[in-house]
């Protein structure tokens, strides 16, 4: 009981801003039952607090309540439209519930608000994948890369793409940058030996 009180009472002297940040840490730790609890209390103080309705939705998408995050995190949008992290979770959280469409609206929004948004531009194109739209997936696969080139998981999504459609110098390309990017890679080493045995066979 005092320690509910002594919560109760740091709490009070606290702005939601400094809630959402106390939460945050937590959240970082994996306490989410503590997170959670922070972040609704920066609600209760001020019901337009973005970062503390984006995080609880993050929190409900982590327990995989997925109806109840897509509202908290449409709410944190709805109050500021501006913010690209808000449209990129909202698209997970769509490509996650099998929304492909929806999905990739939301990415194509955090994409347009930040255009250097290396992670919403990945996401994209993995949503193109799904959607079956691989020349827009490629593209924005390459277009991650412009901003990240060392991105080693695009380039292993972009070279699978590539095998998929059967562009095998393309994708020894790709596989050849993955292997300077990590030179013993056995993985990589046997894929390019795969798509070498391919190329000689033309």
């Amino acid at each position: 009981m005092a320690q509910i009180n002594t919560m109760a009472n740091v709490t009070e002297e606290l702005s939601p801003q400094a809630l959402v940040d106390k939460g945050l840490i937590a959240h970082q730790k994996g306490d989410l039952d503590m997170a959670a609890s922070l972040y609704q209390i920066a609600i209760e103080q001020d019901n337009q607090q973005v970062d503390a309705l984006h995080l609880l939705g993050m929190i409900a998408f982590q327990l995989q309540q997925l109806d109840k995050a897509e509202k908290l995190i449409q709410l944190a949008i709805q109050h500021n439209s501006a913010v690209p992290v808000f449209h990129n979770n909202l698209g997970n959280l769509y490509l996650r519930g099998g929304k492909v469409e929806l999905a990739l609206a939301a990415y194509q929004t955090a994409v347009r608000l930040k255009d250097d948004y290396t992670e919403a531009k990945f996401n994209l194109a993995n949503a193109y994948v799904e959607y079956g739209d691989y020349g827009l997936a490629e593209i924005f696969y390459l277009r991650a890369l412009e901003t990240s080139p060392k991105f080693d998981v695009a380039l292993i999504n972009l070279g699978e793409l590539y095998i998929e459609q059967k562009n095998w110098v393309e994708a020894m390309q790709c596989y050849q940058k993955l292997l300077v990017l990590d030179p013993e890679n056995e993985v990589v080493i046997e894929r390019i030996a795969d798509i070498t045995a391919v190329l000689n066979e033309q």
